[in-house]
């Protein structure tokens, strides 16, 4: 078993949060190819997390992609591995011409309409090579038509809420494509980088930035994806409605 998946089963009557910092140390002794700045920083951003109020899987997960992304050892190795393969990836591509494409995505209702207006300016996705939407070839240029998702609870009402039309549809053009092995990686190419993903989470500090990475690890199977794979952000250019 991996040694991060020994904390996402939880006893129902305590904190996976405080589960976790409770072990932090002694997992530090038994695993020396981490380094101690590693635990260090992993241990303040859970001790800080449950000072804030945080709880629950999602919040942990970011606060151990948080410590990835910063940490030199998961730089020079683990990170190189998934930054290879991406590469890996996009070079089956790159190399071949062709005309703009049209990739069809889905949205919850608060998302669709943060893009629409103008506030979300990036698109998170879960880096998935076995998907038919053929992440590692999206280019600048080409064109991402987005529809509300209708599986999730209360879809109808936050579409009355927001004044969305159910079927409406949203096509945006794609400008850069970001690659990181982590949420915060992505984050860190720009300090703004994170607001402009999740505009409902608004601010620049670092207890906001754990806040909208753990948003991704709710959606279904990517904390799954973003280990194995990584995290694209996607940045949307001219976002219209579509007829």
């Amino acid at each position: 078993m991996n040694w991060i998946e020994r904390f996402k089963r939880k006893p129902q009557e305590k904190d996976v949060i405080e589960l976790t910092k409770a072990t932090v140390a002694r997992l530090a002794r038994t695993n020396p190819a981490r380094s101690d700045y590693y635990f260090d920083k992993l241990h303040g951003y859970l001790s800080f997390a449950v000072e804030c109020g945080l709880r629950g899987e999602e919040i942990l997960l970011s606060c151990f992609d948080l410590a990835d992304a910063l940490d030199p050892y998961y730089r020079a190795l683990d990170w190189r591995v998934k930054t290879d393969f991406w590469f890996q990836e996009t070079g089956k591509y790159k190399d071949i011409a062709r005309e703009p494409r049209s990739i069809t995505m889905q949205l919850y209702p608060q998302y669709f309409a943060a893009i629409l207006d103008g506030r979300k300016k990036y698109e998170g996705r879960a880096f998935d090579p076995f998907s038919d939407k053929i992440y590692a070839d999206i280019r600048q240029g080409d064109r991402i038509i987005f529809n509300i998702n209708k599986e999730v609870n209360g879809w109808f009402k936050e579409c009355v809420t927001l004044n969305l039309e159910p079927d409406m549809l949203m096509e945006c053009l794609v400008g850069r494509v970001l690659f990181a092995p982590t949420v915060h990686g992505v984050y860190q190419f720009n300090v703004n980088l994170g607001e402009e993903f999740q505009p409902v989470v608004t601010g620049t500090s670092e207890i906001l930035q754990l806040q909208r990475a753990a948003i991704y690890y709710s959606f279904p199977d990517y904390a799954r994806k973003i280990r194995d794979y990584g995290f694209l952000g996607i940045e949307l250019v001219n976002p219209n409605r579509f007829q």
